[in-house]
């Protein structure tokens, strides 16, 4: 991801930090019985549902603010990834070229700093399951 931005590539950059964001919440939910198709599932309703589950489970509090964060960020992401394509018919898109790649850049930055924090905390609650 980091390499990707440092490219000039902040599309690539949110597409693997959506798929990691994605595989972490995915191994939480599955692991309490959601049964969700990694193949087929999308970050904002994981992270929903992680969400959900973060918030049952009290030794999980702190994963309910990041996945709602991740299901926040997921949308900033399909903004980001369609803003450019999407327009109203007959219309051009709604951003320019130059606010298109800045807006990128930020919302790949950002996803890139939840990414850290996610795989911290999943890392701290695998852990604490090992023990």
């Amino acid at each position: 991801m980091k390499a990707a931005l440092q490219a000039g590539y902040p599309l690539q950059a949110v597409v693997i930090a959506e798929s990691i964001l994605a595989d972490r919440w995915l191994s939480l939910i599955n692991a309490h019985g959601a049964g969700l198709d990694p193949d087929r599932s999308t970050l904002g309703p994981v992270a929903q549902k992680a969400a959900k589950i973060c918030h049952e489970l009290t030794h999980y509090r702190q994963g309910e603010e990041l996945a709602r964060r991740a299901q926040s960020w997921a949308a900033e992401r399909n903004q980001v990834l369609h803003a450019i394509a999407k327009s109203a018919q007959g219309a051009a898109p709604s951003i320019a070229a130059e606010d298109f790649v800045a807006r990128a850049h930020e919302v790949a930055v950002r996803g890139v700093e939840l990414v850290q924090y996610v795989k911290r905390w999943h890392r701290q609650q695998l852990s604490k399951a090992n023990r």
